[in-house]
């Protein structure tokens, strides 16, 4: 466990945050998390397991059911001279097309097989799309 004075952002571990109240069709729960002062703190989890969900939260953009979180920059003014000021988040919204795995490759520049294998080997996809009934022609994104 982290010196107190080394946490910067917490939860305690009876935080209960929802959205689209008041059905509550989404929550985090049971949640304890330490964010370390001056460091690189990194939240990793497969897809679609609340990572956005739970940044959201520490903004305030959920609703607190029950606990607390304890974010001491909130208190700060947000003027130039705070870190509150130099605060933002900003969600990647998924870009799959609705198209051939090739065709994400391309990015609709025409085929060229020298350059093609080329930036296919650089990410190492062989194996992968190996597995593949249709290989590189397989369709990924929206319906298949």
């Amino acid at each position: 466990m982290p010196a107190q004075n080394d946490v910067d952002t917490k939860a305690s571990d009876d935080t209960q945050l929802a959205q689209s109240s008041p059905t509550y069709a989404f929550r985090v729960s049971n949640l304890q998390i330490n964010f370390h002062k001056n460091s690189l703190n990194v939240i990793c989890r497969p897809s679609r397991s609340s990572k956005s969900s739970l940044l959201l939260a520490l903004l305030g953009e959920m609703e607190l059911l029950r606990g607390h979180v304890h974010l001491p920059l909130a208190q700060l003014p947000i003027d130039d001279d705070s870190r509150i000021a130099k605060t933002a988040y900003r969600s990647q919204e998924p870009w799959i097309m609705n198209q051939t795995i090739r065709a994400h490759i391309l990015l609709e520049l025409r085929f060229q097989n020298h350059r093609y294998k080329i930036a296919h080997d650089a990410v190492t996809l062989s194996r992968d799309i190996a597995e593949f009934e249709d290989g590189n022609l397989a369709h990924c994104g929206g319906t298949r």
